[in-house]
């Protein structure tokens, strides 16, 4: 994998030095339960030429009882289609989009494939999502918010979820 430089990064990696903890690199698929919580974390099976850092995304899928989520990272096309390669039939309630709402040709083949009901897109001014990336959420009838607009909260009983913006 190849890790994203950054201060959060530095921040990572400290605070587990400083609990005697190392970082474990994830290839393929990682799974693990917790109560009512299954998840499985889905590290990248090869070194990507181009986006290396983004496309070394970890994209982590959780299902809670009735309800199931999919976290994308930053990934980008060559990764997203990777994925889509070795989980083609699952649907999720909800999902993260990827690399901060920028468009991705694989981002048509991930949301129909995936069948979202709500997406968030972690944007800001400094990393702005794309019109294109929101004109596709729309035409696909999936309701989505976005950080640029406020703190987003997502909760659920295990068979609804609510989202608060």
């Amino acid at each position: 994998s190849v890790p994203k430089e950054s201060e959060y990064y530095d921040n990572y990696i400290n605070a587990l030095s400083n609990k005697n903890i190392t970082a474990q690199e994830v290839y393929g698929n990682e799974s693990f339960t917790t109560g009512d919580l299954s998840i499985i974390v889905n590290g990248p099976t090869e070194v990507y030429k181009d986006s290396e850092s983004n496309n070394s995304s970890l994209i982590i899928s959780i299902n809670y009882e009735n309800t199931s989520y999919l976290f994308t990272g930053d990934a980008e096309n060559d990764r997203i289609k990777d994925y889509l390669k070795e989980n083609n039939k699952t649907t999720y309630n909800f999902i993260k989009i990827p690399y901060h709402g920028n468009m991705q040709k694989q981002l048509d083949n991930l949301l129909e494939t995936t069948e979202p009901e709500y997406a968030v897109i972690t944007c800001s001014e400094e990393e702005p999502d794309t019109s294109e990336t929101e004109e596709l959420l729309d035409e696909l009838n999936i309701k989505y918010y976005l950080t640029k607009n406020g703190s987003i909260t997502v909760l659920s009983d295990g068979e609804e979820i609510v989202i608060r913006q």
